[in-house]
């Protein structure tokens, strides 16, 4: 069993055979190395895998269908059968979704119970829409949303899907915490938290 679940986001599976070659088993949260290395932390993978030419990974209607067909993915019952499973093995008491992850918990929580043993769940980057219902059951735990302004990956979002992202703003929701976490680390400002070590101090504070 395991401490902490990390829910990845997009594109975790994408590869191409030079410029992108995939996030390996921490699946973008390096941050989470050394848990992720002793078991005391777990991925739960859920995304597509797929290995195409440069030239798609650069095609931005490419990148929108592959988006489309996550999102899909991410709100099936055969993926929520899976997740459940996963957490009723793990019993975890933290549980920290990116991205396109949080939408996953999310959706998955207006059908199942998490289990007892979670405590806090942190929404990093999320890319949910405000519109949203959040089903998250805040009267028995701490629901953290982590987000910043100027995330690039989710202003593009917000742009396509026409809604503002949780994980762009402090969001007035009962029951929901908003801490603001800068995003600084190169090249890819998106998952620069989850590859932040202040960002697993934060959690497991």
């Amino acid at each position: 069993m395991a401490k902490t679940v990390l829910i990845h986001g997009f594109a975790v599976g994408l590869t191409t055979p030079i410029f992108r070659s995939g996030f390996g088993f921490k699946a973008g949260f390096s941050a989470w190395e050394n848990q992720i290395t002793t078991g005391e932390a777990v991925v739960f993978r859920w995304g597509i895998n797929r290995q195409v030419k440069l030239w798609q990974i650069l095609n931005p209607f490419f990148l929108r269908d592959y988006y489309e067909a996550e999102k899909i993915l991410a709100q099936t019952n055969e993926t929520f059968e899976r997740l459940k499973i996963f957490l009723e093995q793990e019993q975890p008491t933290i549980i920290v979704c990116h991205s396109l992850g949080s939408s996953l918990l999310n959706q998955y929580c207006q059908k199942f119970s998490l289990p007892i043993s979670v405590q806090k769940i942190f929404l990093v980057q999320s890319d949910l829409s405000i519109k949203d219902k959040l089903n998250f059951p805040v009267d028995r735990l701490s629901v953290y949303n982590i987000f910043c302004p100027w995330d690039p990956t989710l202003l593009v979002s917000w742009l396509y899907n026409r809604v503002w992202r949780v994980g762009l703003d402090s969001v007035k929701n009962k029951g929901l915490k908003n801490i603001l976490f800068p995003l600084f680390r190169p090249l890819n400002l998106h998952t620069s938290s989850i590859r932040d070590p202040g960002l697993v101090e934060l959690v497991e504070k």
